[in-house]
């Protein structure tokens, strides 16, 4: 990634104790059976309006009215500051740690949901661009499941309950 701006604190979540592990490392042992939904061609996560998707807001932040400044390689909370410019204030973990998510930090890999690539840490990955779905990279498809109706995407939610176990009976 070109011209990155702050530190990769989703790959190395700052608080101790400090083990220099992803963030989402623990989610891995807190299921079962972990399913991966995906549309490799998701209008959002690729380029939405004008080019303006999930892409291009990573490749902005921090984005207006956050900031940060200090260390790129190793962030350190007692030092580095993530903040909002007005009113001033600072970003910590954990409180803001969805506000230090979603508006400063720049993530290092693609939106999961739009990653082709298999990840290794899923039981099952599902393409939603397969036939019996049929998302594609039109505008309507990003969060279809729940912007349509259930009758049009039984195949989905059929699937959501097949692969979650869950007992409907």
């Amino acid at each position: 990634m070109e011209d990155i701006q702050t530190p990769d604190v989703y790959g190395h979540y700052p608080l101790p104790p400090k083990q220099d592990l992803p963030f989402f490392i623990h989610a891995k042992n807190n299921a079962n059976k972990r399913v991966r939904f995906y549309n490799f061609r998701d209008w959002a996560l690729n380029d939405g309006w004008f080019g303006l998707g999930w892409k291009f807001n990573n490749k902005t932040k921090p984005d207006n009215n956050y900031n940060y400044n200090g260390n790129l390689d190793d962030y350190n909370q007692d030092i580095d500051r993530f903040y909002y410019i007005y009113p001033f204030r600072d970003l910590l973990f954990p409180p803001d740690i969805h506000e230090i998510y979603s508006f400063c930090a720049e993530s290092r890999s693609l939106a999961l949901g739009s990653e082709s690539d298999s990840v290794s840490w899923f039981d099952v990955e599902i393409n939603l661009e397969d036939s019996d779905y049929g998302f594609d990279g039109e505008h309507y498809s990003h969060s279809r499941q729940f912007r349509s109706t259930i009758q049009k995407e039984w195949n989905y939610w059929e699937k959501v309950t097949e692969e979650a176990e869950f007992d409907l009976d």
